[in-house]
């Protein structure tokens, strides 16, 4: 078991799953297509999940040993669709700025989790590339110090997801995720 894993009875990592509110993954479960382009910042069980479920799979991580661990996975899973991008965290630019080689309005599903340090300039970076209508997955969205401000959002729909408010080990917990819906542009 990898350690911290345990969620509410699951564990996220070894079963290939996003590492998220489980709530949140319900309501994710129920929106991803197999038609669908993601982007994430942040490789894990995730990137395996998008996988394994979507057309075509970008992944962004900074730690080494652990990009290697998510290639290995991938490469026993014999998941092509996807690329997986290492970029150092610092300076974080190059790390939030990988997104920008894609066209506007490319991506169905934009997750942001990873470097908390540059997730402010990896969520504006990611708005112009979300299609419209589509969804931005932002993984501990109660971290106020990496939240951009959120007048970005005003005429966006979107649901926030609390954890149980202790963790397995019994420990308060303060952890969000929340599902954000880009606005479809009027005709």
């Amino acid at each position: 078991m990898l350690t911290g894993d345990v969620l509410y009875g699951r564990q996220a990592l070894k079963n290939k799953e996003p590492w998220i509110v489980p709530e949140a993954l319900k309501l994710l479960t129920r929106l991803v297509k197999s038609d669908f382009k993601v982007f994430e910042w942040g490789s894990g069980g995730s990137t395996i999940w998008f996988a394994r479920q979507c057309k075509e799979v970008i992944s962004v991580e900074h730690i080494g040993h652990w990009f290697r661990t998510v290639l290995r996975w991938l490469a026993n899973d014999n998941l092509e669709n996807t690329k997986l991008v290492f970029a150092p965290k610092k300076p974080y630019h190059i790390y939030a700025d990988v997104i920008l080689k894609y066209p506007d309005k490319y991506f169905d599903l934009i997750f942001v989790d990873g470097e908390r340090s540059a997730r402010i300039r990896c969520i504006e970076n990611a708005l112009p590339k979300l299609k419209p209508g589509g969804v931005l997955l932002l993984d501990n969205s109660n971290w106020a110090d990496a939240m951009p401000d959120m007048v970005l959002f005003d005429d966006w729909v979107w649901y926030e997801y609390n954890a149980p408010e202790h963790n397995y080990l019994g420990e308060p917990n303060e952890w969000q995720t929340s599902i954000f819906f880009k606005p479809c542009v009027k005709v």
